[in-house]
């Protein structure tokens, strides 16, 4: 999976690439170990996220307890394979999902 970071003060964007599986979920908690310093609003941007497994839900349920606080993480631009995942899972209610 590619990963295309934006930082904006406070504010760090993830644009996601590929199939989130689990080398991907590997991927984006080391990129996250370090970049989520200072961050206040994670955004992950699935536009280009075309399969989620679940180790890649594993890291949004774990980064989702980290940043607690209401409107801290933000998933954007899912496809409906993937909201289909996030609905059946029960994790839509659990993750703010645009």
């Amino acid at each position: 999976m590619e990963i295309i970071e934006k930082k904006d003060n406070n504010q760090l964007t993830l644009t996601l690439k590929g199939r989130f599986d689990a080398l991907a979920a590997v991927e984006l908690e080391k990129n996250l170990k370090t970049n989520l310093k200072g961050i206040e609003k994670l955004i992950l941007d699935f536009t280009d996220v075309k399969v989620i497994a679940s180790a890649g839900l594993r890291v949004l349920v774990q980064l989702k307890k980290q940043l607690s606080a209401p409107g801290a993480m933000k998933l954007v631009n899912i496809n409906d394979s993937v909201r289909e995942i996030l609905t059946v899972t029960k994790l839509i209610k659990l993750l703010d999902v645009e």
